[in-house]
């Protein structure tokens, strides 16, 4: 009766052999729970109503900072970019005209709503300069266009004047900028070089014409604190530009946000992060951090944070940081001042 016992211990020893090198449920390794960076507190020492500012989140570090009133014109640098930007923090506006560039001589030659902006969303697709060239057609083509730009305003509300210009070409990393004042005065016709690693070299118009690196490499940045035209809507529906203090993300370099009001900062973490909606606009956080109301004794207007409205950044390594807003003044009483907590998820 045992004759086939030998065979049934050759074939149960390879299963016994087998289910030896099964761990139970018990003894699964399992990986160490994520562990959240240290939380960060901020106060940036340089005013949002001035500067344009540059920082990083992981460094925990302003990376560049400049005066908002140096530049007009940005240039895109990527290797096939050809977009032209405004400086929004001016409250810049432009006009595209078909015609003669020595016709035209004062702004009267548009009408008032010819006027466009920048969108605060950062969409290229959507610029105020627009398709100034088609790459379409061997050699390009290009627009034949005179825009006449309104330079916008200074920190202290001066407005600074007109300029007409024409984009003449991009060729070898380079843009050909035609430009004068309104009465045809003081022209010039400069080429502006793309600068590596950046989003948009500057320009102005003055000197004749200056290229002015003030961005930081896209890599470096992930938060722009500055002030920026806004889209308000007046009685009749009709959109106007308006200034507003906020905070732009780096979407150039792949940075995409989200605003929570469901929850405390204390409750959000990695899990709950990555169950977001994320956006890539630019001003996804904004302005809408802090509230404004009008000291009636003073008459001037005084600014509260928030703490309740949260924003959640997803970097591009996969990454989630969690971050809320506090106050808008410094230890001065001054504002414009702004300081905020993060951290890691």
């Amino acid at each position: 009766m045992y004759k086939y016992l030998p065979n049934l211990v050759i074939l149960l020893f390879p299963i016994l052999f087998l289910t030896s090198c099964f761990i139970d449920d018990d003894e699964v390794l399992k990986l160490p729970p994520r562990q959240p960076g240290a939380p960060q507190l901020q106060l940036l020492e340089t005013s949002i109503y001035e500067t344009q500012t540059y920082y990083n989140l992981e460094t925990n570090q302003t990376v560049a900072s400049n005066n908002k009133i140096i530049w007009d014109l940005g240039f895109e640098c990527s290797d096939t970019g050809w977009h032209v930007i405004l400086n929004a923090s001016k409250r810049m506006t432009v006009a595209g005209i078909e015609i003669d560039f020595e016709n035209v001589t004062s702004i009267g030659a548009v009408e008032s709503d010819d006027w466009i902006w920048d969108k605060s969303d950062g969409n290229l697709d959507s610029t105020a300069v627009g398709q100034w060239i088609d790459f379409s057609t061997n050699p390009p083509t290009i627009s034949n266009k005179v825009y006449l730009v309104n330079r916008g305003y200074n920190s202290a509300g001066t407005q600074l004047g007109y300029k007409k210009f024409m984009l003449l070409g991009l060729e070898n990393n380079q843009y050909t900028i035609r430009f004068a004042n309104m009465d045809g005065s003081d022209e010039h016709t400069v080429q502006v070089e793309k600068e590596p690693g950046i989003s948009f070299v500057s320009f102005s118009f003055n000197n004749g014409g200056e290229r002015i690196v003030l961005e930081p490499q896209l890599d470096t940045w992930h938060l722009l604190f500055e002030q920026y035209t806004g889209i308000t809507y007046d009685l009749l529906g009709n959109p106007y530009p308006y200034f507003v203090q906020g905070v732009l993300i780096n979407r150039r370099y792949g940075l995409e946000a989200m605003v929570d009001t469901n929850y405390l900062f204390s409750e959000i973490d990695y899990d709950l992060a990555t169950t977001f909606e994320y956006s890539p606009r630019m001003d996804t956080i904004g302005h809408l951090w802090k509230d404004v109301y009008v000291d009636m004794q003073t008459l001037e207007s005084v600014y509260t944070c928030d703490t309740s409205r949260n924003h959640v950044i997803k970097l591009p390594n996969g990454d989630y940081i969690k971050l809320r807003f506090l106050d808008f003044y410094n230890g001065n009483g001054e504002k414009g001042y702004t300081s905020f907590e993060y951290q890691k998820l």
